[in-house]
């Protein structure tokens, strides 16, 4: 099922019509809108995905926004309201994949062919856990996210299509969730569990970074939402990510800046302002350090390109 207007608030029928057709299908909600508001309530495994502004997804552990920078998997029987309040249209994405699909997928990527041969049936008391945080787009999931909403939008409407291109993006997905766990492995501590605590730490902060990157942002305010002491997590985020939160702030907004810079007339002091700076020659100076060019010669250069998904 394609949803290319967005239903109902949670209430309203939303709920029953995707329990209709859960349990045969994947769902897709394919819409734009500047507002929309949510209730918590139990979906199936999903990725969300938003362009031209924010969805704030609510978690029983807190709250996660997906921009046109980031994308976020959700699993499945949790329960989790959304919200959308923008003066722009935002042009929000999610797939929601039928029970069984990912444990299918899941099979195939962790068994032998000879342990393939001999299980002709998936067993659907297993299910791959993603962890629930916000990710950057990158070039492993996004391109095949992308490329789903792009037909999508276009009206195409082939079911079989889409259940390949789901497939196809779950083993992404998952493929994506083994390139993290690597990352586990290069913080320093004895015990993995520690290793993995401390990990899903680390993530609760980058979500609340990627959410207020447009605001002064101070590390102990980063920290108290990981759990931490300030200088463990700056030595923690540090070893995870290689660069320091301040850095990961800095080079979100300037993500967003060229995204301002290419798809608006916004001038550029107010954008430098819109996305956290607090002042124009501090803009400039993060804005050249990081891409070798000042905003002017960006838009300049970028003024007929779409903007970065």
């Amino acid at each position: 099922m394609i949803i290319r207007n967005m239903p109902g608030s949670a209430g309203g029928g939303f709920e029953l019509a995707f329990q209709r057709y859960w349990p045969r299908e994947n769902n897709i909600l394919c819409a734009t809108t500047r507002a929309a508001s949510y209730s918590p309530y139990p979906q199936c495994l999903s990725i969300k995905a938003a362009r031209h502004g924010r969805e704030t997804f609510g978690l029983e552990t807190g709250s996660a926004t997906v921009d046109d920078h980031v994308y976020l998997i959700l699993n499945g029987s949790r329960p989790y309201g959304s919200e959308i309040h923008s003066q722009r249209a935002v042009d929000t994405f999610s797939i929601f994949f039928r029970p069984g699909l990912a444990e299918d997928v899941h099979l195939c990527l962790v068994a032998t062919a000879d342990e393939l041969l001999d299980t002709p049936h998936v067993d659907a008391g297993y299910a791959p856990e993603f962890y629930e945080h916000v990710l950057d787009h990158d070039n492993l999931v996004s391109p095949v996210l992308r490329y789903i909403e792009k037909t999508c939008r276009s009206g195409f409407d082939d079911p079989e299509w889409y259940e390949e291109e789901c497939r196809f993006l779950l083993q992404k997905m998952l493929q994506k969730q083994l390139q993290m766990s690597d990352r586990i492995e290069s913080i320093a501590a004895v015990k993995r569990s520690t290793r993995v605590e401390l990990f899903r730490r680390l993530l609760r902060a980058t979500d609340y970074m990627h959410a207020s990157y447009d605001r002064p942002v101070a590390l102990e305010d980063i920290a108290a939402r990981a759990c931490l002491t300030p200088h463990h997590f700056l030595c923690v985020f540090k070893q995870v990510f290689a660069i320091t939160p301040y850095q990961f702030v800095l080079r979100k907004r300037v993500a967003e800046a060229q995204r301002l810079l290419s798809g608006s007339q916004i001038p550029i002091t107010e954008i430098g302002a819109q996305i956290g700076f607090e002042s124009r020659s501090s803009f400039f100076r993060c804005f050249c350090n990081l891409t070798g060019r000042s905003p002017q010669s960006f838009r300049g250069a970028r003024s007929d390109s779409p903007a970065k998904f």
